[in-house]
């Protein structure tokens, strides 16, 4: 038991040191609330050996412990606490300590075999993290804070992706094509590359930002000092900002792949959103670039090239609204994909050809200012002076949408 607790301890750290604490402390618990509650029902067992008519004991085996089982199980499935659902393992291996100990004949010593069987799993798990202590893969928040950086850099792509192929009127394989091909990976273009590259990166983050919770700060390297006291929580937000971001960025290529042939665009209106995108993509990767200077322990010098981007942002944003209004977005050419068409009718053609233009307006600065409450985030926890406790009060408001948020890219 000691090397099957070992390994099994050791193996849970797959991205973080985290992982394997929890499953440390939950294997430990289950183990012992398994022995004692075996330990227990073992000594009733034999208390109604002794004194109870033949053959009952074995019938309050058979039933207390598939009553017990079952009823364990019950309640792991159907509880939505969610501390439940994040140690599940404790629920999982507590019935299986509870019959190894209870199914002892009575001969043995149930209590011994309960107490070696507690004492091998903590020792296992002590060799475990002492052998992870010395390999140390990683805290989450560092990789959490590496990762995320990657993604950032992955959105900056999609967005110039997914604007200039709108933009030079290159329309994308309709959907249909990648249901007949099995959604393989094969099959995917450049954009839904980018798309899916991001929403697994997010969804890796958020499975792993609980886990930092068990972390003791002496285990962070020296690089992660400045972190502020409320780091995960920045990091939450950081993902639902990057989750919009990316949806947005598949509402603009819904279009793509709606339209068989794309709606002309204006050449002033071509030119401001692909100025726009540019800047917002300059942006993404300058806030990436932050990150990983922080995360090197490299001084960011303020040369006020923060400030500059997002004024740049900001009047490429004027600029093209102003654009927008100067000229017509009423859309006479271009066509819908056939089955769009045929389900929803020729009318639709005309409808959607129509509103397609003002929907890219709208979704160019949609994105700009997505982008922009972004690098205002990431400015926020790169810089320790802007980290402190002050903004807490707006953070915990902002945390109370991030359901929401981080369902968006699910709704896309």
């Amino acid at each position: 038991w000691i090397f099957i607790t070992s390994v099994i301890v050791a193996s849970a750290a797959g991205d973080s040191w985290g992982q394997a604490m929890v499953k440390t402390l939950d294997r430990v618990l289950g183990t012992v609330c398994g022995a004692l509650l075996g330990g227990v029902m073992a000594a009733v067992t034999h208390l109604i050996s002794l004194h109870g008519p033949t053959g009952l004991d074995h019938w309050f085996v058979l039933i207390g412990l598939s009553l017990m089982t079952g009823l364990n199980f019950y309640f792991l499935a159907a509880s939505k606490n969610e501390w439940v659902k994040f140690h599940q393992y404790i629920f999982i291996l507590a019935p299986i300590t509870l019959g190894m100990v209870w199914l002892l004949p009575a001969s043995a010593n149930q209590f011994s075999i309960a107490e070696y069987r507690v004492c091998a799993v903590i020792l296992g798990s002590v060799i475990a993290m002492i052998t992870l202590l010395v390999s140390h893969p990683g805290c989450t928040i560092h990789v959490v804070h590496k990762e995320t950086s990657t993604a950032i850099r992955e959105a900056a792509n999609l967005v110039q992706l997914v604007c200039k192929a709108r933009i030079n009127l290159q329309p994308q394989r309709p959907l249909r094509l990648f249901h007949e091909a099995g959604f393989e990976d094969a099959a995917d273009d450049d954009i839904r590359k980018a798309y899916r590259g991001i929403t697994g990166l997010v969804s890796k983050q958020r499975a792993l930002l609980p886990f930092s919770g068990w972390e003791p700060k002496c285990l962070y390297p020296s690089s992660l000092a400045w972190l502020p006291p409320k780091s995960p929580l920045r990091y939450r937000l950081l993902l639902a900002r990057l989750t919009h971001i990316n949806a947005s960025a598949m509402s603009l290529n819904v279009q793509l792949r709606a339209l068989n042939e794309m709606p002309d665009v204006g050449s002033g209106i071509a030119a401001a959103a692909e100025s726009l995108s540019d800047q917002v993509a300059d942006l993404l990767r300058y806030a990436a670039t932050r990150m990983d200077s922080r995360l090197s322990k490299q001084e960011q010098e303020p040369d006020g090239l923060d400030e500059a981007l997002v004024k740049g942002v900001s009047a490429s944003m004027e600029n093209f609204s102003r654009v927008a209004q100067g000229e017509t977005l009423e859309a006479r050419t271009g066509s819908l994909q056939p089955d769009i068409t045929h389900v929803l009718g020729a009318g639709a053609e005309a409808c959607y050809k129509a509103w397609s233009g003002p929907a890219f307006v709208l979704l160019m600065l949609q994105l700009a200012i997505q982008a922009s409450l972004f690098f205002d985030d990431v400015i926020k926890l790169v810089d320790e002076s802007q980290s402190d406790d002050s903004d807490d009060s707006s953070l915990h408001e902002q945390e109370e949408d991030l359901p929401e948020i981080l369902n968006a890219d699910e709704v896309v």
